[in-house]
């Protein structure tokens, strides 16, 4: 739980909208607490001087979760960019785009990053059958935290 605290007050300092985590298939946490993070996020929105705190979500099985995307996208009538970042290479899936080349300046923009294990091949597959795209964080393989951490980075620093 401390390293998933530490990115809260991270990527809030740096700045971000909303937070869900994800109950996925190999997801080792199946429950978040989420008074201790909501604290986390309002000591980090004081301290960093941000305007507004972001959005914390309760914990949402992965299915659920990308439904309800493409039906908010459905009811605004205001798609996003949307992204699934994982590490398998396997055919059938659709081209991996580099998140920092990816993402168009001044849109909304959403990005999924797994758990420990990566999300399963069929939850990519499912991800992108609903409108999002694979990406790529890099060369290296991260720890979920740092993966999420370099995404909120990488979204900050297009939209400065």
């Amino acid at each position: 739980m401390d390293r998933t605290e530490w990115l809260a007050e991270k990527a809030t300092e740096i700045g971000f909208d909303e937070l869900t985590f994800l109950r996925s298939r190999w997801s080792e946490r199946t429950v978040i607490k989420t008074e201790r993070i909501e604290k986390i996020l309002v000591s980090a929105m004081k301290q960093s001087h941000k305007a507004w705190k972001p959005v914390l979500n309760e914990m949402t099985d992965f299915k659920a979760f990308v439904q309800a995307i493409k039906k908010r996208e459905e009811e605004s009538g205001k798609p996003m960019q949307k992204f699934i970042c994982h590490c398998h290479e396997e055919e059938g899936l659709g081209e991996k785009v580099a998140l920092k080349d990816a993402i168009r300046r001044g849109e909304d923009v959403l990005v999924m990053v797994g758990p420990e294990g990566d999300f399963s091949i069929e939850e990519v597959k499912e991800a992108e059958e609903m409108g999002f795209q694979s990406a790529t964080l890099g060369k290296s393989r991260l720890r979920t935290e740092t993966a999420a951490l370099v995404a909120v980075h990488i979204m900050n620093i297009i939209n400065q």
